[in-house]
């Protein structure tokens, strides 16, 4: 079976199989390739930098163990009834 004749941007016919199979990546990969915009400077910002967050493990269970479970699982069963 033979493919389809195909031409080169600059008009020279491609024989091989890989000739028309990398014109076509070039073509397909020019058309559908998206390229990343240029950086959009913000300039200087007028609020103070944000420090660093330590997030350590004693740290969440201590804010876990203060949550209110009882009264957030009556507001479910409550929502879960209508």
């Amino acid at each position: 079976m033979q493919s389809a004749l195909l031409h080169s941007s600059n008009g020279k016919m491609l024989l091989t199989d890989l000739d028309k199979a990398q014109c076509l990546s070039n073509y397909f990969g020019s058309v559908f390739t998206v390229e990343k915009p240029a950086p959009v400077s913000l300039g200087a910002s007028s609020h103070p930098v944000m420090p660093d967050i330590l997030v350590t493990n004693p740290g969440v269970l201590k804010l876990l163990s203060s949550l209110d479970t009882k009264n957030q699982l009556d507001q479910t069963v409550s929502l879960l009834k209508y």
